[in-house]
């Protein structure tokens, strides 16, 4: 993109080379402009770029500490230990909103033309038990009419769900670990790290 000055022009023909002289301010200050332009455009890509790549590293140290403590919970349950000497590795999520009734591709005919109920889902899943052990997920529904899917609620599902694994009945020996996206307005905001640091300062798990 960058003008230049003195621009060389071959003749085909004769071989003769004719060099043209671009020496009007306008020129020179539109060319100068654009060099700007485009520096400036350079520095904001290379900014991307590093932006880019430290969000990819950040990525694989968090999936790598991820899935070391994830082993280590599967390590806990393999050996037998004592309930309370196991590592609680959660993963947490709010899933799409479902359709009641859900037609799927089928026509409802006249039903068409109704709002159907708004079904809201969380899951929380157990890290260290099997795929098909029957305690490894937990789902919540309630409709819409019921509550939204603020933080507040979602409090309400990890401590229904810490209930029902009998994490609250004695101090844990082992620490708690939730995985959750970067969703602020459910998993990770001031309410949800209130709680679990509730949970600490409560003594129900050390860390």
């Amino acid at each position: 993109r960058k003008k230049r000055y003195k621009e060389e022009q071959r003749s085909e023909e004769d071989g003769e080379i004719t060099v043209t002289e671009c020496n009007s301010d306008d020129d020179m200050l539109t060319a100068e402009a654009e060099e700007e332009d485009f520096e400036q455009e350079v520095k904001a890509m290379e900014m991307r770029v590093k932006k880019a790549k430290a969000h990819v590293e950040a990525y694989r140290v968090q999936r790598n500490k991820c899935q070391n403590i994830m082993f280590l919970a599967k390590l806990d349950m393999t050996h037998n230990l004592p309930y309370l000497n196991h590592r609680k590795v959660l993963t947490i999520d709010m899933d799409q909103n479902l359709a009641l009734p859900n037609f799927e591709a089928e026509q409802p005919r006249d039903t068409y033309y109704f709002s159907p109920l708004t079904v809201l889902l969380f899951g929380v899943v157990d890290n260290a038990h099997s795929e098909d052990s029957k305690t490894r997920m937990n789902a919540y529904t309630w409709q819409e009419f019921e509550g939204d899917q603020g933080a507040n609620n979602i409090a309400s599902c990890l401590l229904m769900d810490l209930k029902q694994r009998s994490c609250l009945q004695q101090t844990n020996l082992k620490g708690l670990t939730y995985i959750a996206e970067n969703c602020g307005g459910q998993n990770k905001n001031k309410t949800i790290i209130r709680f679990i640091i509730c949970l600490v300062e409560n003594k129900i798990f050390p860390k």
